[in-house]
Protein backbone atom coordinates (compact mmCIF):
# COMPACT_ATOMS: atom_id res chain seq x y z
CA UNK A 1 0.00 0.00 0.00
CA UNK A 2 1.06 3.27 -0.68
CA UNK A 3 -0.09 6.55 1.46
CA UNK A 4 -0.35 10.39 0.18
CA UNK A 5 -0.35 12.94 3.52
CA UNK A 6 -3.07 16.18 3.18
CA UNK A 7 -4.80 17.84 5.92
CA UNK A 8 -2.91 16.18 8.65
CA UNK A 9 -3.91 12.56 8.08
CA UNK A 10 -2.93 10.05 5.73
CA UNK A 11 -4.62 8.17 2.86
CA UNK A 12 -3.73 5.06 1.96
CA UNK A 13 -3.90 3.53 -1.74
CA UNK A 14 -2.79 0.47 -3.60
CA UNK A 15 -1.79 0.70 -7.06
CA UNK A 16 -2.46 -2.54 -9.69
CA UNK A 17 -0.16 -1.80 -12.97
CA UNK A 18 0.22 -4.80 -15.03
CA UNK A 19 1.57 -3.16 -17.90
CA UNK A 20 -1.11 -1.16 -19.29
CA UNK A 21 -0.50 2.05 -20.75
CA UNK A 22 -3.84 3.74 -20.91
CA UNK A 23 -5.35 6.20 -18.83
CA UNK A 24 -4.93 5.49 -14.87
CA UNK A 25 -8.46 4.94 -13.31
CA UNK A 26 -8.74 5.59 -9.60
CA UNK A 27 -11.73 3.99 -7.80
CA UNK A 28 -13.74 4.61 -4.96
CA UNK A 29 -15.58 2.59 -3.08
CA UNK A 30 -19.11 2.75 -1.26
CA UNK A 31 -20.71 3.09 2.48
CA UNK A 32 -18.23 0.37 4.63
CA UNK A 33 -15.92 -0.92 1.87
CA UNK A 34 -12.40 -0.41 1.07
CA UNK A 35 -9.75 -0.62 -1.67
CA UNK A 36 -10.79 -4.55 -1.75
CA UNK A 37 -13.98 -4.38 -3.28
CA UNK A 38 -12.09 -3.44 -6.40
CA UNK A 39 -9.96 -6.40 -6.48
CA UNK A 40 -11.56 -8.22 -9.38
CA UNK A 41 -11.48 -5.11 -11.30
CA UNK A 42 -8.08 -5.11 -10.82
CA UNK A 43 -7.99 -7.17 -13.95
CA UNK A 44 -8.18 -4.17 -16.18
CA UNK A 45 -4.85 -3.27 -15.15
CA UNK A 46 -3.25 -4.97 -18.13
CA UNK A 47 -4.77 -2.15 -20.19
CA UNK A 48 -5.21 0.59 -17.76
CA UNK A 49 -3.39 0.80 -14.37
CA UNK A 50 -5.76 0.84 -11.59
CA UNK A 51 -5.45 2.83 -8.63
CA UNK A 52 -8.05 2.04 -5.46
CA UNK A 53 -7.80 4.20 -2.10
CA UNK A 54 -9.58 3.81 1.47
CA UNK A 55 -11.75 6.81 2.37
CA UNK A 56 -10.69 7.95 5.89
CA UNK A 57 -11.17 5.42 8.63
CA UNK A 58 -11.99 2.98 5.98
CA UNK A 59 -9.65 -0.03 5.52
CA UNK A 60 -5.12 1.20 6.25
CA UNK A 61 -6.31 4.84 5.97
CA UNK A 62 -6.21 7.69 9.06
CA UNK A 63 -9.45 8.69 10.12
CA UNK A 64 -10.96 11.91 10.40
CA UNK A 65 -13.29 13.57 13.02
CA UNK A 66 -16.12 14.72 11.00
CA UNK A 67 -19.67 14.91 11.41
CA UNK A 68 -21.74 13.50 9.17
CA UNK A 69 -23.21 14.90 5.94
CA UNK A 70 -21.55 17.34 4.06
CA UNK A 71 -18.64 17.34 6.26
CA UNK A 72 -17.69 13.95 5.88
CA UNK A 73 -18.26 14.24 2.40
CA UNK A 74 -15.59 17.07 1.83
CA UNK A 75 -12.99 14.93 3.82
CA UNK A 76 -13.69 12.27 1.35
CA UNK A 77 -13.20 14.29 -1.66
CA UNK A 78 -10.15 16.15 -0.27
CA UNK A 79 -9.13 11.93 0.16
CA UNK A 80 -10.15 11.16 -3.29
CA UNK A 81 -8.15 14.21 -4.91
CA UNK A 82 -5.15 14.13 -3.30
CA UNK A 83 -4.58 10.41 -4.29
CA UNK A 84 -5.65 11.70 -7.85
CA UNK A 85 -3.03 13.90 -7.97
CA UNK A 86 -0.48 12.02 -6.41
CA UNK A 87 -1.32 8.87 -8.77
CA UNK A 88 -1.81 11.20 -11.79
CA UNK A 89 -5.32 9.60 -12.36
CA UNK A 90 -7.45 10.89 -14.47
CA UNK A 91 -10.41 8.70 -14.47
CA UNK A 92 -12.73 7.79 -11.72
CA UNK A 93 -14.84 5.21 -10.74
CA UNK A 94 -17.11 5.88 -7.83
CA UNK A 95 -19.51 3.15 -6.60
CA UNK A 96 -22.52 4.41 -4.50
CA UNK A 97 -21.74 6.72 -1.61
CA UNK A 98 -18.01 6.52 -3.58
CA UNK A 99 -19.79 7.84 -6.83
CA UNK A 100 -21.21 11.01 -4.89
CA UNK A 101 -17.69 11.88 -3.42
CA UNK A 102 -16.49 11.39 -7.09
CA UNK A 103 -19.68 14.05 -8.54
CA UNK A 104 -18.38 16.08 -5.63
CA UNK A 105 -15.04 16.67 -6.50
CA UNK A 106 -16.32 17.10 -9.83
CA UNK A 107 -18.34 20.36 -9.31
CA UNK A 108 -16.38 22.01 -6.13
CA UNK A 109 -13.09 21.04 -6.56
CA UNK A 110 -12.91 20.90 -10.23
CA UNK A 111 -10.70 18.14 -10.89
CA UNK A 112 -9.54 17.72 -14.36
CA UNK A 113 -10.27 14.48 -15.39
CA UNK A 114 -10.40 12.54 -18.62
CA UNK A 115 -13.85 10.48 -17.52
CA UNK A 116 -15.94 9.38 -14.77
CA UNK A 117 -17.33 5.87 -14.58
CA UNK A 118 -20.63 5.93 -11.98
CA UNK A 119 -22.24 2.65 -10.47
CA UNK A 120 -25.15 2.73 -8.98
CA UNK A 121 -25.05 6.32 -8.07
CA UNK A 122 -27.99 8.95 -7.97
CA UNK A 123 -28.08 12.78 -7.05
CA UNK A 124 -29.89 11.12 -4.23
CA UNK A 125 -28.90 8.26 -2.28
CA UNK A 126 -31.81 7.93 0.39
CA UNK A 127 -31.39 5.36 3.24
CA UNK A 128 -33.98 3.01 4.52
CA UNK A 129 -34.93 4.92 8.54
CA UNK A 130 -34.64 1.06 9.84
CA UNK A 131 -31.36 0.84 8.50
CA UNK A 132 -29.62 3.82 10.18
CA UNK A 133 -31.44 3.29 13.34
CA UNK A 134 -29.89 -0.71 13.06
CA UNK A 135 -26.47 0.44 12.07
CA UNK A 136 -26.33 2.13 15.31
CA UNK A 137 -28.79 0.22 17.49
CA UNK A 138 -28.10 -2.96 16.35
CA UNK A 139 -25.07 -3.48 14.24
CA UNK A 140 -25.50 -7.56 13.50
CA UNK A 141 -29.31 -6.86 12.67
CA UNK A 142 -27.90 -4.39 10.09
CA UNK A 143 -24.71 -5.98 8.80
CA UNK A 144 -27.33 -9.56 7.95
CA UNK A 145 -29.85 -6.80 6.36
CA UNK A 146 -27.40 -5.94 3.88
CA UNK A 147 -26.65 -9.53 3.23
CA UNK A 148 -30.02 -10.05 1.71
CA UNK A 149 -30.46 -11.41 -1.96
CA UNK A 150 -30.34 -7.87 -4.21
CA UNK A 151 -28.60 -5.61 -1.42
CA UNK A 152 -24.75 -5.59 -1.59
CA UNK A 153 -25.33 -8.67 -3.99
CA UNK A 154 -27.77 -10.08 -6.50
CA UNK A 155 -27.00 -13.80 -5.69
CA UNK A 156 -23.38 -14.70 -4.76
CA UNK A 157 -22.18 -17.67 -2.49
CA UNK A 158 -22.22 -17.78 0.75
CA UNK A 159 -18.24 -17.76 0.80
CA UNK A 160 -18.46 -14.36 -0.82
CA UNK A 161 -21.17 -12.85 1.36
CA UNK A 162 -19.09 -14.44 4.64
CA UNK A 163 -16.49 -12.18 3.50
CA UNK A 164 -18.14 -9.29 2.67
CA UNK A 165 -19.85 -9.61 6.22
CA UNK A 166 -16.60 -9.67 7.77
CA UNK A 167 -15.43 -6.40 5.80
CA UNK A 168 -18.11 -5.10 7.26
CA UNK A 169 -17.65 -5.97 10.82
CA UNK A 170 -13.91 -4.95 10.81
CA UNK A 171 -15.23 -1.05 9.50
CA UNK A 172 -17.22 -1.01 12.52
CA UNK A 173 -20.45 0.37 13.12
CA UNK A 174 -19.27 3.59 13.97
CA UNK A 175 -17.62 4.14 10.40
CA UNK A 176 -20.64 2.40 8.83
CA UNK A 177 -22.96 5.16 10.03
CA UNK A 178 -21.11 8.06 9.08
CA UNK A 179 -21.36 6.53 5.78
CA UNK A 180 -24.74 5.94 5.59
CA UNK A 181 -26.16 8.90 6.98
CA UNK A 182 -23.50 11.00 4.78
CA UNK A 183 -25.07 9.11 1.63
CA UNK A 184 -28.46 9.86 2.68
CA UNK A 185 -28.06 13.79 2.69
CA UNK A 186 -26.80 13.38 -0.62
CA UNK A 187 -28.57 15.77 -2.66
CA UNK A 188 -26.87 16.94 -5.94
CA UNK A 189 -30.04 17.00 -7.98
CA UNK A 190 -28.82 21.47 -8.53
CA UNK A 191 -25.33 20.55 -9.46
CA UNK A 192 -25.01 17.95 -11.78
CA UNK A 193 -24.97 20.34 -14.88
CA UNK A 194 -21.54 21.77 -13.70
CA UNK A 195 -20.29 17.94 -14.52
CA UNK A 196 -18.31 18.47 -18.02
CA UNK A 197 -16.16 15.01 -17.73
CA UNK A 198 -17.85 12.36 -19.97
CA UNK A 199 -19.42 9.88 -17.84
CA UNK A 200 -20.61 6.21 -17.87
CA UNK A 201 -23.34 5.49 -15.73
CA UNK A 202 -23.77 1.84 -14.89
CA UNK A 203 -26.93 0.47 -12.93
CA UNK A 204 -26.74 -3.20 -11.30
CA UNK A 205 -30.64 -4.98 -12.24
CA UNK A 206 -31.25 -6.03 -9.17
CA UNK A 207 -30.21 -3.48 -6.53
CA UNK A 208 -32.48 -2.80 -4.06
CA UNK A 209 -30.18 -0.67 -2.03
CA UNK A 210 -29.61 1.98 -5.03
CA UNK A 211 -32.34 1.06 -7.63
CA UNK A 212 -32.43 1.96 -11.38
CA UNK A 213 -34.98 4.85 -10.79
CA UNK A 214 -31.48 6.51 -8.80
CA UNK A 215 -30.12 6.09 -12.04
CA UNK A 216 -32.15 7.22 -14.29
CA UNK A 217 -32.37 10.50 -12.33
CA UNK A 218 -29.06 10.92 -12.69
CA UNK A 219 -28.96 10.45 -16.41
CA UNK A 220 -32.38 12.77 -16.82
CA UNK A 221 -30.47 15.56 -14.89
CA UNK A 222 -27.40 16.48 -17.56
CA UNK A 223 -24.72 14.07 -17.08
CA UNK A 224 -23.16 13.91 -19.90
CA UNK A 225 -22.28 10.27 -21.33
CA UNK A 226 -19.88 8.54 -23.69
CA UNK A 227 -20.57 5.98 -26.43
CA UNK A 228 -21.44 2.46 -24.41
CA UNK A 229 -18.48 0.67 -26.65
CA UNK A 230 -15.36 2.66 -25.13
CA UNK A 231 -15.24 1.18 -22.18
CA UNK A 232 -18.21 -1.50 -22.01
CA UNK A 233 -15.41 -4.95 -22.14
CA UNK A 234 -13.16 -3.64 -19.53
CA UNK A 235 -15.48 -2.13 -16.90
CA UNK A 236 -18.23 -4.66 -17.18
CA UNK A 237 -17.10 -5.76 -14.15
CA UNK A 238 -17.96 -2.94 -12.47
CA UNK A 239 -20.86 -4.09 -10.10
CA UNK A 240 -20.69 -7.61 -8.15
CA UNK A 241 -24.39 -8.44 -9.95
CA UNK A 242 -25.47 -10.82 -12.72
CA UNK A 243 -26.19 -8.09 -15.22
CA UNK A 244 -25.69 -4.48 -15.97
CA UNK A 245 -26.57 -1.42 -18.38
CA UNK A 246 -25.05 0.81 -20.18
CA UNK A 247 -26.54 4.27 -20.54
CA UNK A 248 -25.59 7.43 -23.09
CA UNK A 249 -26.94 9.58 -20.95
CA UNK A 250 -26.16 12.52 -23.44
CA UNK A 251 -28.46 10.76 -25.44
CA UNK A 252 -31.28 10.21 -23.43
CA UNK A 253 -32.00 6.92 -24.41
CA UNK A 254 -31.07 3.05 -24.07
CA UNK A 255 -32.71 1.90 -20.98
CA UNK A 256 -35.93 1.83 -20.50
CA UNK A 257 -37.54 3.05 -17.13
CA UNK A 258 -37.80 -0.02 -14.32
CA UNK A 259 -39.39 2.47 -11.66
CA UNK A 260 -42.02 5.27 -11.87
CA UNK A 261 -40.48 6.97 -8.50
CA UNK A 262 -39.07 10.56 -7.03
CA UNK A 263 -35.28 9.97 -5.62
CA UNK A 264 -36.74 10.05 -2.17
CA UNK A 265 -38.65 6.77 -2.81
CA UNK A 266 -42.09 7.14 -3.00
CA UNK A 267 -43.63 5.16 -6.42
CA UNK A 268 -46.60 7.39 -7.65
CA UNK A 269 -47.70 4.64 -10.14
CA UNK A 270 -48.18 2.48 -7.22
CA UNK A 271 -50.02 4.97 -4.96
CA UNK A 272 -52.19 6.20 -7.87
CA UNK A 273 -52.98 2.07 -8.61
CA UNK A 274 -53.72 1.46 -4.97
CA UNK A 275 -55.82 4.54 -4.47
CA UNK A 276 -57.99 4.24 -6.86
CA UNK A 277 -58.69 0.07 -5.89
CA UNK A 278 -59.31 1.56 -2.29
CA UNK A 279 -61.08 4.28 -3.57
CA UNK A 280 -63.66 2.41 -4.84
CA UNK A 281 -63.69 -0.48 -2.37
CA UNK A 282 -64.05 2.30 1.07
CA UNK A 283 -65.98 4.78 -1.02
CA UNK A 284 -68.79 2.63 -2.53
CA UNK A 285 -70.11 1.38 0.64
CA UNK A 286 -69.76 4.68 2.96
CA UNK A 287 -72.08 6.37 -0.70
CA UNK A 288 -74.47 3.81 0.26
CA UNK A 289 -74.67 4.05 3.80
CA UNK A 290 -74.91 7.73 3.48
CA UNK A 291 -77.59 7.78 0.70
CA UNK A 292 -79.84 6.00 2.71
CA UNK A 293 -81.29 8.49 5.17
CA UNK A 294 -81.32 10.78 1.81
CA UNK A 295 -83.99 11.68 -0.97
CA UNK A 296 -82.46 11.15 -4.38
CA UNK A 297 -85.47 10.96 -6.26
CA UNK A 298 -83.59 11.13 -9.65
CA UNK A 299 -80.45 9.64 -10.88
CA UNK A 300 -79.16 13.15 -11.46
CA UNK A 301 -79.20 13.55 -7.77
CA UNK A 302 -78.19 10.40 -6.99
CA UNK A 303 -74.84 11.12 -8.72
CA UNK A 304 -74.28 14.42 -7.73
CA UNK A 305 -74.40 12.69 -4.25
CA UNK A 306 -72.14 10.04 -5.08
CA UNK A 307 -69.27 12.27 -6.30
CA UNK A 308 -69.75 14.74 -3.73
CA UNK A 309 -68.27 12.13 -1.30
CA UNK A 310 -66.37 10.51 -3.21
CA UNK A 311 -63.92 13.06 -3.67
CA UNK A 312 -63.43 13.46 0.07
CA UNK A 313 -63.24 9.67 0.47
CA UNK A 314 -60.61 9.76 -2.59
CA UNK A 315 -58.48 12.44 -1.07
CA UNK A 316 -58.41 10.71 2.39
CA UNK A 317 -57.25 7.76 0.97
CA UNK A 318 -54.64 9.64 -1.48
CA UNK A 319 -53.25 11.24 1.36
CA UNK A 320 -53.39 8.10 3.59
CA UNK A 321 -51.60 5.67 0.64
CA UNK A 322 -49.45 8.45 0.11
CA UNK A 323 -48.03 8.84 4.04
CA UNK A 324 -48.11 4.71 3.76
CA UNK A 325 -45.47 4.42 0.72
CA UNK A 326 -43.40 7.29 1.44
CA UNK A 327 -42.57 5.64 5.13
CA UNK A 328 -42.53 1.93 3.97
CA UNK A 329 -41.25 2.83 0.51
CA UNK A 330 -44.26 0.63 -1.14
CA UNK A 331 -44.46 -0.39 -4.56
CA UNK A 332 -41.35 -0.95 -7.14
CA UNK A 333 -39.48 1.60 -5.85
CA UNK A 334 -38.62 -0.97 -2.56
CA UNK A 335 -39.85 -2.34 0.42
CA UNK A 336 -40.05 -1.87 4.33
CA UNK A 337 -36.88 -3.36 5.00
CA UNK A 338 -38.04 -5.85 7.78
CA UNK A 339 -39.96 -6.90 4.57
CA UNK A 340 -37.82 -7.39 1.78
CA UNK A 341 -38.35 -10.54 -0.01
CA UNK A 342 -36.79 -11.51 -3.53
CA UNK A 343 -37.62 -9.97 -6.58
CA UNK A 344 -38.33 -11.58 -9.92
CA UNK A 345 -35.14 -12.69 -11.13
CA UNK A 346 -35.64 -12.68 -15.05
CA UNK A 347 -34.55 -9.30 -15.64
CA UNK A 348 -37.67 -7.27 -15.53
CA UNK A 349 -37.15 -5.84 -12.06
CA UNK A 350 -35.35 -4.12 -9.72
CA UNK A 351 -30.77 -4.23 -9.14
CA UNK A 352 -27.91 -4.16 -6.45
CA UNK A 353 -24.57 -2.64 -5.07
CA UNK A 354 -22.47 -1.18 -2.31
Amino acid sequence: MRTVTHHGRTTAYRTFDRGGGGHTLLAVHGSGGSHRIWTSQSAVATDHPVVALDLSGHGESDDVSAEPGYETLSAYVDDVVAVAEAASADVLLGNSLGGAVVLTALVERNLDVSGVVLAGVGPRLPVPEDLLEWVSADFPRAVEFLHKPDHLFHDADEETLDVSRGALRETGSTILDRDLQTAHAVDLREQLSGVEAPALALVGEYDRLTPPYFHEDLCARGVRGVQRRSLRVSLARLTPVDRHRFVPSDEGRGVQPVETSDPDGVDYGWVMQTTFVLTIVVGAPIVALLSIPRTLPTWGARVEFAIRVGAVVWFLVAVGVFLYARRTDAGDGGEDPEDVVEGDKDGSDAPAEE
